[in-house]
């Protein structure tokens, strides 16, 4: 509800059909992004979209109000992404999610308070712990993973297999048990998760210890959700068999684990 309220739109009953807006940095264009579903529009990060392009993007004049009211957003909070669920007609949002800028929170009092009223996560603890994690509103699959580029190649392949991802969190950099531990925590907690797909795939990774890593996490803080492991590379196969005697489900493959996952979920 903070999201939304930051962005200025009602909340909304969950349970109705909703498209995903939101705006935030193309890294590879070097522009801003501003999106309605699967339509996007590049723009600069300081630009003001013309009315035409927000009714064109939107497709009817509730969504081209709500793409305006996020791009706003965007740049009200100088955030890396913000973004909402809304409602097919845009009168209102069932949730929200921002990626702030850790470096801003200093200076935007916006930002800040955001942070303070709604409990995000905290941007800077999370690069000294070397995770990156991302929310994805209205999903139901948490992905853990190493390596941007894998992670978010599983966020497709999830979608692909009929279930959203609810978040996706790389723990290449996090390279100490605190680290794994507040990654799954993050992972497990992010509302509306109901399985958690690890995917831990390396050569020069030692997949072993991420995988024993992972298992002492769960031991320790378990997840109130299922949890799926797919294990691959160097020392792979003691990092599976550590996963199996703590009683995981350890599929053979990838595409294994997503068909595992997405049953999970949608059980």
């Amino acid at each position: 509800p903070a999201v939304l309220d930051a962005v200025g739109i009602p909340q909304a009953q969950a349970g109705q059909p909703v498209v995903e807006v939101a705006a935030g940095i193309d890294s590879v264009a070097g522009q801003a992004v501003l999106r309605v579903g699967r339509a996007e529009l590049l723009l600069p990060i300081d630009a003001v979209p013309w009315p035409f392009q927000l009714r064109r993007l939107g497709g009817n004049v509730g969504l081209a109000g709500v793409a305006r009211s996020v791009w706003r957003a965007f740049q009200a909070l100088e955030c890396l992404w913000v973004g909402v669920s809304a409602l097919a007609d845009g009168s209102g949002a069932v949730d929200g999610f921002a990626d702030l800028d850790p470096s801003v929170l200093a200076t935007n009092r916006l930002a800040a308070a955001l942070v303070r009223d709604s409990g995000l996560v905290d941007q800077a603890d999370l690069i000294r712990l070397g995770i990156d994690y991302v929310p994805l509103a209205g999903g139901d699959v948490g992905i853990v993973g190493v390596g941007a580029g894998e992670t978010m190649a599983v966020v497709d392949l999830v979608a692909r297999a009929g279930r959203r991802p609810t978040a996706f969190c790389d723990i290449s950099k996090a390279l100490t048990p605190e680290g794994i531990r507040r990654a799954l925590r993050l992972v497990g907690g992010t509302p509306g998760v109901r399985c958690v797909l690890i995917n831990i795939f390396g050569g020069i990774t030692r997949v072993d210890w991420f995988g024993e890593q992972l298992v002492a996490a769960l031991a320790a803080e378990p997840l109130a959700v299922p949890v799926v492991f797919r294990l691959e590379g160097n020392g792979a196969a003691e990092g599976r068999a550590a996963a199996a005697a703590a009683g995981h489900v350890v599929a053979p493959n990838l595409q294994a684990a997503i068909a595992e996952a997405a049953a999970r979920a949608g059980g």
